[in-house]
């Protein structure tokens, strides 16, 4: 996270008002992979060629963050900690999805396997099929949470102002403890990607490094 996009006033703000403040993880926790689609990685390039093959792909930013997420995938498992993917679907009914409209809808070039989740799915692991951002909207998510108890949801994936940021508002406004490990996410639009990480670390989540995070699950 880079304060320094923000003013001194800004900063003193934060500071005197008390925003930030940690709330680390509490009970027992779930991992959220949001849409690590090929549609939203596409190739390793930068965005403004990788976008004439997959119209809504990051390219290297999202390759950037593909190894440390593969990481948190990997220390979940071994500490049985349950694995959630959700999968950007369209509609069968476009006007249910606003951002279809925003997006350009149906004249989006993608590839022929562009919904497919780009990692490795476990027997045990959990995929959830949204046409919304937030992964809690129309979807199973907010009853699994419940029945598996899950206090913490530690949240990744793709993009951090879309679906990133709605779900994490929407885990925060069920009371429930937010991480997202910085590396774990990303963004077409670098500077939105900054702000959108600032902006939540102050008002609903803990934005940590992700080496950070893998110090806290092997306690």
């Amino acid at each position: 996270m880079k304060r320094e996009l923000l003013t001194e006033e800004e900063l003193q703000i934060i500071e005197e008002a008390g925003f930030g403040k940690k709330c680390g993880i509490e009970g027992k926790t779930a991992l959220l992979v949001i849409d690590v689609q090929n549609k939203f990685i596409g190739l390793d390039l930068p965005t403004l060629e990788a976008i004439k093959t997959s119209r809504l792909a990051l390219g290297h930013n999202a390759w950037k963050a593909l190894d440390p997420i593969k990481k948190v995938i990997a220390q979940c498992r071994q500490k049985d900690i349950p694995i959630i993917f959700t999968r950007a679907i369209a509609s069968s009914r476009p006007e249910e999805n606003p951002f279809m409209k925003k997006a350009g809808g149906a004249a989006m070039v993608l590839p022929e396997n562009a919904s497919d989740i780009a990692l490795p799915i476990a027997e045990n692991d959990i995929v959830i099929d949204k046409v919304c951002p937030s992964a809690f909207f129309r979807t199973e998510l907010d009853e699994i949470i419940t029945r598996l108890g899950i206090q913490t949801v530690i949240v990744t994936g793709f993009v951090t102002s879309g679906c990133v940021r709605a779900t994490v508002i929407d885990a925060f406004s069920r009371r429930l403890n937010v991480i997202i490990p910085e590396e774990c996410v990303q963004d077409r639009f670098p500077t939105i990607h900054e702000m959108t990480l600032l902006d939540l670390s102050l008002k609903y989540a803990d934005v940590i490094s992700t080496e950070q995070l893998t110090e806290s699950l092997s306690a």
